[in-house]
């Protein structure tokens, strides 16, 4: 049987190589449990006279590297020629609800995430303002700052960078944000939901940014649930750090999530000291699961962030919980294809939006393979774009990164993914990106992946009405991050949060996307000629179709809901014209799809059958 697996890697599994190192020993000295009281109880119901306090920085620094705030096309971020995936050999995701999200509250950029229950009660966070929605009845249910939901902590600084994630297994939410920006006011506020009411009780918690008492505070944070365990990461800095010139180090908080749900202290470690042969990392993404959680073990990925030309990540496992003495390693692997620190995406007004590094800005764990995003500098054009990464290999063997380049007639950046297959096998997923050009005023757009190769053409979520203009300098910020999150008891959709421009500033634009489903898609663009006969067909089908070369070719059958149902054929054909005939009579009466493809996973042909 031809798996995901070996479609991805034929092409790349000779290039690929492994260098397996493990922390464990060296952070023997470098664990440290914390425990942290309960802070506070706040009910959401109950808040009310909020000032909506706000601190707007107009001369911000550059969040990564030190790229100047103008670029021309004819910008070398690097020399490496990208084999680009080809975009609309799939069906686009459809876009059903929609609407304006949280409040522009003068705050650049504004940070969108958005976690959804399976009751429908989604919350939606930006810089610096928390949104509550009833999606089953479309209903706004109130609006609120970081300040005032953390305001019985007794915490003045400013509050920002907020983070939400929603638990299917414990039918609850949490939330993370930040607050202030020195080694002795640094805050990471943690509010757990006590249940699947947004708008009821929340248990929140103060842990301190600078835990270790070594002169930092905390910033960049990233948040990840497992079955048993909610887990943080942050990049800390030296007091007046700027363009990263106080960094220290990437740091992971692994906590005990049920005395959280609970209200209990929380038992926590703090993980760090985390770096490979002597060099800190920068940014460590969790991994979430696909369909639901996993664990109790849990995945984060890290890169070479700030470099304009690499191929290398890290792949960290925390294997155990804090009570059983999970203990972490990582392993280093290279991708068959190189990314880098993209440039300033363009505007209309001819200023730049900062598309930042090329950090990993999400993904997801599903049947041992991770699937995950970040920007990128597209080759030798000197143009943004993004790359999507399949990592497969874990949790145990050697694992292996291909790594797929997006780009399109417009500069796209702040990628993220959500997993919506319908089951085992399934690697379908649906892309949010941000995007802009010369002529197209910043917007955000969804695209489709159906798991074997095949991407849809983007499709735009809400257009742009005008460029950004906040920042007293000519590099802007883009939203900057958007996020989806899928619906954990209806396979196949996702919500996301994302940004559009509008008055010259970045607005929340909320959105359900639904994978393509039914039997109105068409024949998708095909590479080879092929027919199909008799068609409708009731017992036997047959395909026609000429190679002009050799090909290493599969052939999929799959139903009308995307599903597939078979692998019909996967050898090595010489070039000229070719039969190939199945028998389908037993399968029940509807619409399939027989698709070819060759062992790169680029679509050779797509052709509809009706079974009687």
């Amino acid at each position: 049987m031809l798996t995901l697996g070996k479609i991805h890697s034929m092409k790349a599994f000779a290039l690929l190589l492994l260098s397996s190192l493990t922390l464990a020993s060296a952070l023997a000295q470098q664990v440290h449990p914390i425990t942290v009281p309960l802070g506070g109880v706040q009910q959401v119901r109950q808040l009310d006279n909020d000032f909506f306090p706000n601190l707007q920085t107009l001369e911000m620094p550059h969040p990564a590297g030190t790229l100047s705030g103008k670029r021309s096309r004819g910008f070398q971020g690097r020399t490496q020629q990208d084999s680009l995936v080809q975009l609309g050999l799939a069906a686009p995701p459809q876009m059903s609800l929609n609407f304006n999200g949280n409040l522009y509250n003068f705050r650049t950029p504004n940070d969108n995430d958005l976690a959804i229950a399976n009751n429908g009660q989604l919350v939606s966070v930006t810089n610096s303002i928390i949104y509550f929605y009833d999606a089953p009845n479309e209903q706004f249910e109130k609006t609120t700052s970081l300040a005032n939901f953390a305001a019985s902590l007794g915490y003045t600084e400013s509050k920002y960078d907020p983070k939400v994630i929603y638990d299917p297994e414990e039918d609850k939410f949490v939330m993370v944000f930040l607050n202030g920006n020195l080694d002795s006011t640094s805050r990471i506020i943690v509010a757990f939901s006590e249940t699947n009411d947004p708008l009821g009780n929340w248990n929140l918690y103060a842990l301190s940014g600078n835990p270790i008492d070594n002169g930092t505070w905390s910033d960049f944070p990233n948040i990840g649930l497992s079955t048993d365990e909610l887990f943080l990461t942050f990049n800390t800095f030296t007091n007046g750090s700027v363009n990263n010139s106080g960094f220290e180090e990437a740091c992971i908080w692994q906590i005990n999530k049920f005395d959280g749900y609970n209200g209990d202290s929380l038992e926590t470690q703090y993980y760090s000291g985390l770096n490979d042969q002597g060099k800190a990392f920068f940014n460590i993404t969790p991994i979430i699961g696909g369909s639901g959680l996993y664990g109790p073990e849990m995945h984060f990925l890290s890169n070479r962030n700030l470099h304009s030309d690499n191929d290398t990540f890290f792949v960290f496992t925390i294997d155990n919980t804090i009570a059983n003495n999970g203990q972490i390693s990582y392993q280093r692997v290279y991708s068959d294809q190189h990314y880098g620190e993209p440039p300033g995406a363009l505007m209309p007004s001819g200023d730049t939006l900062d598309c930042n590094d090329a950090r990993i800005l999400g993904g997801f764990f599903e049947d041992g393979i991770i699937q995950f995003v970040g920007n990128t500098v597209v080759g030798a054009t000197g143009r943004p774009g993004i790359y999507h990464g399949i990592l497969e290999g874990l949790p145990s063997g050697t694992p292996s990164i291909q790594l797929n380049i997006i780009s399109d007639t417009v500069d796209l950046a702040y990628p993220n993914i959500a997993y919506v297959g319908t089951g085992p096998g399934d690697q379908s997923a649906i892309f949010v990106v941000n995007y802009s050009s010369e002529t197209t005023f910043p917007a955000s757009a969804s695209f489709y992946y159906d798991g074997l190769g095949g991407y849809s053409s983007l499709s735009t979520i809400k257009e742009g009405i005008s460029s950004v203009d906040v920042l007293t300098s000519p590099k802007e910020r883009w939203g900057d991050y958007a996020d989806v999150q899928p619906k954990y008891d209806e396979p196949g959709i996702a919500w996301s949060a994302t940004s559009y421009a509008r008055s010259s500033a970045h607005f929340t634009w909320i959105a359900q996307l639904v994978r393509p489903f039914g039997v109105d898609v068409p024949d998708q663009p095909t590479a080879v000629a092929a027919q199909v006969a008799p068609n409708p067909t009731q017992h036997q089908v047959v395909l026609s179709f000429t190679l002009t070369q050799p090909e290493q070719v599969s052939v999929v059958l799959y139903n009308a809901q995307g599903q597939r149902v078979a692998l019909l054929l996967a050898d090595q054909i010489p070039a000229g014209t070719h039969q190939f005939s199945c028998r389908v009579g037993h399968l029940p009466a509807g619409l399939y799809v027989l698709q070819g493809r060759d062992a790169t996973g680029e679509a050779l042909f797509s052709k509809r059958i009706v079974k009687q």
